[in-house]
């Protein structure tokens, strides 16, 4: 009996081992949303400024003034909404825990103070003057103070302590306590209620998410999450992910627990409470270098995990503002370019005797390349293509030997055409293994 194997629905995103036969195994730089049932490149990441060149988290104003506030010193840039950066001020308390526009007013954390500046002197300052670096005293001097809007107020994490600001501008240092062991990691959101993220340590995989309804002397409820803290939240359409522990595992919030819900494969990761926002509705967060999507475009479709965009160093922050990204690498900050990134889809592991592979294309085939992997040897064998452009297929001929197993990586490297030249990318529709 001949052998097929077909993968495509690449709007599936990635599944959740080389095993199952469905999806693709791995995704680099893909996107799958923009014409659904196939998958292309997606733009890529450079540099937009060097300026900060120091690891930082973010805030956005109203008027589109983004303001950049250095994790590893007192440095605070401001980023027009034209894009141009400067240096607007050096906080008198050193490097940065957290940061929020709220109200009229842009907060800043420290280990120890929460520090203040209006809007509008923010952005109209070319050096701030009129800030204030120590506006609040935080209790426990934690080493995150992550925040969220929550009704009318901004709530703080310090510690075991969730302290807020009101909208009259009032600053309570402790407003619900939590066991001492907690360390509040992550805040979010749900409805009128804060939902809060915790971690015990670094070698403790055990923590709890609470709920708060920011009114009562106690939080209304617990669960328990058997991981290594709460990473993020990732705020989706009326869901909220939580993204947990070392080994890139996903949860979703169901109104009383966190649900284990999907994986990402071969992630380990740290606390980072401002590596997820939504650009265009579609929620994303960073791992490492890599910036992932949990979306679907359709609600007919399950949610998928791809990796979209790939960072130059490891992610501190991101923030979406209007169509664009703002990725914070330490060195410099990232934004989408004009260019295409070279992508990656790597099939599952098709069982049987085969002896080739074949995609099939829509667009510029020039830009497909073919590896495969065969018994599982743990690396992959450059295959020279052969393009059929009268049934729009990219395959190679020369058969595979007498295999077992078979994996398929296909490369989609931009390119141009014409003259004048224009971009061009491959958009692949199936990958076959037969």
């Amino acid at each position: 009996m001949k052998l097929l194997t077909t993968y495509g629905e690449f709007q599936k995103g990635e599944n959740r081992s080389k095993f199952e036969q469905d999806g693709v195994y791995s995704s680099t730089n893909l996107d799958v949303h923009t014409q659904l049932g196939s998958a292309q490149p997606q733009l890529a990441l450079e540099n937009e400024s060097t300026t900060p060149n120091e690891a930082c988290i973010s805030a956005i104003l109203p008027g589109g003034d983004t303001f950049f506030f250095s994790t590893t010193s007192g440095k605070i840039w401001k980023r027009t909404a034209a894009g141009t950066y400067s240096l607007v001020h050096t906080n008198t308390q050193g490097a940065h825990k957290g940061s929020m526009s709220f109200n009229g007013t842009l907060y800043y954390a420290s280990a120890s103070k929460l520090g203040k500046q209006t809007d509008a002197l923010a952005s109209s300052e070319a050096s701030w003057s009129s800030q204030n670096d120590s506006f609040g005293t935080f209790t426990k001097s934690g080493a995150y103070h992550p925040m969220a809007i929550v009704g009318g107020e901004v709530c703080i994490g310090d510690g075991s302590y969730v302290a807020f600001v009101d909208s009259a501008g009032v600053f309570t240092a402790d407003a619900l306590d939590l066991a001492a062991e907690y360390t509040i990691s992550a805040l979010i959101g749900s409805g009128t209620d804060l939902l809060i993220g915790t971690i015990i340590g670094a070698n403790v995989s055990d923590c709890k998410v609470f709920l708060w309804d920011r009114v009562s002397p106690a939080f209304t409820l617990e669960d328990e999450v058997p991981e290594i803290g709460v990473n993020c939240f990732i705020k989706g359409d009326n869901i909220i992910y939580a993204q947990c522990g070392t080994s890139g595992q996903i949860y979703y919030w169901s109104g009383s627990q966190l649900v284990k819900y999907k994986k990402i494969k071969g992630v380990t990761t740290t606390v980072a409470p401002y590596n997820s926002t939504l650009l265009n509705g579609k929620p994303l967060f960073a791992v490492g270098t890599k910036i992932y999507s949990l979306y679907r475009s359709d609600s007919d479709f399950p949610y998928a995990i791809v990796n979209e965009y790939t960072a130059g160093a490891s992610i501190t922050s991101i923030v979406a503002k209007t169509k664009d990204l703002l990725v914070s690498i330490g060195t410099a900050i990232q934004h989408i370019g004009t260019s295409y990134a070279t992508s990656i889809a790597e099939t599952p592991e098709a069982q049987g005797k085969f002896k080739s592979v074949q995609v099939f294309y829509d667009t510029y085939p020039t830009g497909i390349a073919i590896a495969t992997q065969v018994d599982s040897v743990g690396s992959y064998t450059t295959q020279t293509p052969i393009v059929d452009t009268v049934r729009k297929v990219v395959y190679f001929d020369g058969g595979l030997g007498n295999t077992n197993t078979v994996q398929a990586k296909i490369t989609l490297t931009p390119g141009t055409i014409g003259s004048p030249a224009v971009v061009a990318y491959p958009i692949i529709k199936a990958i076959e293994i037969k």
